[in-house]
């Protein structure tokens, strides 16, 4: 399709260069000269992650042009896109100026070209603004009549800075209000190619969603910030564990999370794994050390009781924000993200709808963490294979490179939870011989002197010996049960 987007701020922008990307020829519209000549050399007017790498591909494919002139971008299109700014007055109320000016300019320019044309609406405007303002004003200035030869829609964006374009190419839903059926289908027919639940609305309603919307997402914040001031209170702040990794250069987060949110398919299996190897993996382990070496399951499990415990109590006391929830941490949130592909939202890993129930401010120490390593100290410590206590060594490593990529953890809330995991075996006493003296490698001492080889080379002859002694009493029982079969015999 040819479409032209009027207004290159941060909606317009990147919704010409994400339309382009899907294949449409588009021509981006804007008063402001520096904005028109910036795209046109295949740069971008604005901060955005991936923005100017997809403005210079579209450019170079001749997909993606800018004007100054409305007439010249509406002449050569079927399709126009408002995406003008509908900031505040003073007295609160919703400033429809520039808005009101370019749909007066659209609807002039229609009347002398004399075809049908399609307007769709972008920016936030209260209910009853499209049906009340903008349908007359193009009614009476295009000559033509809206549902016949002019189609009209409000189609509200959902983008956020710092992850708009993510956001264009993955929304959770989109939103199309529209007067009559033909004009929906053109409107969807902009997002060929994304795949996205589509709901079609009365054009109230789709207004009413956007300011819905965004009083929730406003009212997020507002919850996010007294919770800011309570960890405050308390002396605890996400922020001041962010600035003492900086300091000490302990942020490798940030890197991961970047690449992370490059990535697509690890994306999404990093969520998968975020949300489920805890919930499989820690249950597992435990019934497996249960059934192979019940002697040590007692402490064992013990200690993870008491680690999981000092754990909560660190929830409790001091908590903390997860970088994904401080805008300011500029880490992205993959699981919001990836939410369409799982069953987990925006709220943590737990399943849609049911993030109320989760403490999404309890990041310090990290127990996803702790667990993982006492699930790998265990697998180290007693499985039989080399490769299974390589997975053992694996799992914790993974494990706090998923957390902090996923912008769930700093990396000091991965180091608390190996710490809290340590202090819950000291206190439960479960530290086995074989990890008193650390067995690293072979010829290394491991108690008293002792090498591995011959640690081992003494559980093999104590295990030979009881074989031999089970032997042996199991040929006593069959002789003395021989004779007395024989003496029964006379």
């Amino acid at each position: 399709m040819k479409i032209s987007v009027f207004g290159l701020g941060y909606v317009g922008c990147v919704s010409a260069a994400c339309l382009a990307r899907l294949g449409h020829h588009v021509v981006g519209v804007d008063v402001s000269t520096t904005k028109v000549e910036l795209i046109n050399s295949g740069k971008s007017p604005l901060t955005e992650a991936g923005l100017e790498d997809l403005i210079e591909t579209e450019r170079a494919r001749g997909r993606l042009i800018a004007t100054t002139s409305a007439e010249a971008a509406l002449r050569n299109t079927e399709v126009t896109l408002i995406c003008v700014g509908t900031p505040s007055n003073g007295n609160g109320s919703v400033k429809l100026e520039y808005l009101e000016n370019v749909c007066a300019e659209v609807g002039t320019i229609l009347k002398t070209l004399g075809r049908e044309h399609t307007v769709v609406i972008r920016s936030t405007v209260l209910p009853n603004t499209g049906e009340q303002i903008l349908i007359p004003m193009l009614q009476r200035l295009s000559g033509g009549i809206v549902g016949a030869d002019r189609g009209f829609a409000m189609n509200p964006e959902f983008l956020r800075e710092g992850t708009a374009v993510w956001d264009f190419n993955h929304p959770s839903h989109i939103i199309i209000g529209s007067t009559d059926e033909r004009t929906a289908e053109i409107v969807k027919q902009l997002y060929r190619g994304i795949e996205a639940p589509v709901a079609t609305t009365s054009i109230k309603a789709a207004e009413m969603i956007k300011y819905v919307s965004n009083a929730f997402h406003a009212l997020k914040i507002v919850f996010a910030n007294e919770i800011g001031n309570i960890c405050k209170a308390h002396g605890a702040d996400g922020r001041e564990i962010m600035h003492l990794e900086r300091v000490w250069h302990l942020d490798p987060e940030r890197v991961l999370n970047q690449g992370l949110h490059h990535a697509l398919l690890l994306a999404v299996v990093a969520s998968y794994f975020y949300s489920v190897m805890h919930y499989l993996v820690t249950p597992a382990v435990l019934v497996w050390l249960y059934r192979s070496h019940r002697a040590e399951y007692g402490r064992a499990r013990t200690a993870l009781a008491i680690s999981t415990a000092l754990g909560l109590v660190g929830y409790l006391t001091l908590p903390t924000a997860p970088p994904r929830m401080l805008g300011h941490s500029g880490l992205i949130d993959i699981l919001a993200q990836t939410q369409h592909y799982g069953w987990w939202s925006d709220d943590g890993s737990v399943p849609q709808g049911l993030g109320g129930l989760t403490n999404q401010f309890a990041a310090m120490p990290s127990l996803h963490v702790g667990w993982a390593v006492w699930c790998g100290a265990v697998i180290a410590l007693y499985a039989r294979h080399r490769w299974s206590r390589a997975l053992g060594i694996a799992y914790p490593i993974v494990t706090t490179i998923v957390v902090m990529a996923t912008g769930n953890h700093y990396f000091l809330d991965a180091v608390a939870g190996a710490v809290v995991i340590a202090a819950g075996a000291w206190l439960s006493g479960f530290v086995p011989v074989r990890f008193r003296g650390v067995p690293l490698g072979p010829g290394q001492t491991v108690i008293d002197g002792v090498t591995r080889e011959q640690l081992e080379h003494a559980a093999a002859r104590v295990e030979q010996a009881a074989n031999e002694r089970a032997g042996a009493d199991w040929d006593a029982a069959a002789e003395a049960e021989e004779r007395r079969y024989c003496a029964t015999r006379r």
